[in-house]
């Protein structure tokens, strides 16, 4: 009865669809070689040219055979599937091979198994970024917790969110009709690498407070600069007053004495300029070297070094390796 019922929906041709001649060529070479090889009983191989004769020009008569070939490899869910999505094309099209394929998911639907992922602690699901892939596909979350349709055999489970290590789990689900429920483990907050402890360090020239050390002596060094400046200034005055004090032609003073009120202003002038020069001198001189005494002495990124073993042609050496 099978294989009446096979020839009624598969030997009624496929219906045309937008993809240009050349495509069109390409999908019904690959949807004859499945079929030929589904009738030598190369499972793997003709799903596999069904597949891509579908992706390239889908039709009802392809997800038919698609869905026959699934049956045959025991991968209940995925023919299941492909059964209601030919009933669904062949309704939308009024095909009249929906009710065969109805049917035929029908008739899987009590060999079906069935999986369940859920969250070990309820509240890791509420993880912000949370995603669950089945075997590379990504599980919606209104499926999280449900039993939904798995072919037998061996699924990887992947959790993943931002902050978190990847968890892969893997289960298999033993035979047709078997009920599992995978309990993913807590999730485990991710480990920065040592590459990313160091890495803002050395973008940002150090840590957090040699930096203010630093800037700190860049100010006082600054300052120190400007003091020297003033010294050199003032110094520079105090030397021409006096040679205007000193001058025979002009103040006439001596060493000693001055003959005039204007040569006494010029000596009292060229001393006060002179102790500023002092003053600046001396001020800027310890700013300097304050400002330079914390620069160098700012704590800067952590070094790391590292040893590593290393064989090759010629024997057996280290490495040595550092970030500084």
């Amino acid at each position: 009865m099978c294989g009446v019922v096979a020839s009624m929906y598969f030997g009624v041709p496929r219906a045309a669809s937008a993809a240009d001649a050349s495509e069109k060529a390409a999908a019904e070479a690959l949807f004859d070689e499945g079929v030929e090889l589904l009738k030598q009983g190369e499972l793997e191989k003709a799903c596999q040219k069904l597949e891509s004769s579908q992706k390239i020009d889908p039709g009802v008569g392809t997800l038919l055979y698609l869905a026959d070939c699934y049956e045959k490899r025991n991968l209940t869910a995925s023919a299941w599937a492909t059964f209601r999505e030919a009933a669904s094309t062949a309704e939308a099209r009024g095909d009249d091979r929906a009710d065969i394929a109805k049917e035929r998911a029908d008739r899987l639907n009590p060999r079906l198994s069935r999986l369940s992922i859920v969250m070990e602690v309820g509240e890791d699901a509420k993880t912000p970024g949370l995603e669950i892939f089945r075997d590379g596909l990504s599980v919606p979350k209104a499926l999280w917790g449900t039993a939904t349709p798995v072919d037998p055999g061996e699924h990887v489970i992947l959790v993943r969110a931002p902050g978190y290590e990847d968890e892969e789990v893997r289960v298999t689900v033993q035979g047709e009709a078997a009920t599992a429920t995978l309990i993913v483990p807590r999730l485990r907050k991710a480990q920065a690498t040592e590459e990313e402890l160091v890495e803002p360090e050395r973008a940002s020239g150090g840590t957090g407070v040699g930096n203010t050390q630093r800037a700190l002596g860049i100010g006082l060094g600054a300052a120190g600069i400007v003091g020297l400046g003033v010294g050199a200034v003032f110094g520079g005055l105090a030397i021409a007053k006096n040679n205007e004090a000193l001058d025979p032609n002009g103040l006439g003073c001596t060493a000693t004495a001055c003959p005039t009120a204007a040569g006494v202003d010029a000596t009292n002038s060229a001393l006060t300029f002179a102790t500023v020069s002092d003053v600046g001198f001396i001020a800027g001189g310890v700013l300097v070297a304050a400002g330079v005494t914390l620069y160098l002495t700012a704590p800067r990124a952590r070094e790391t070094v590292r040893l590593t073993p290393m064989v090759g042609a010629n024997g057996a050496s280290f490495q040595l390796q550092g970030v500084f």
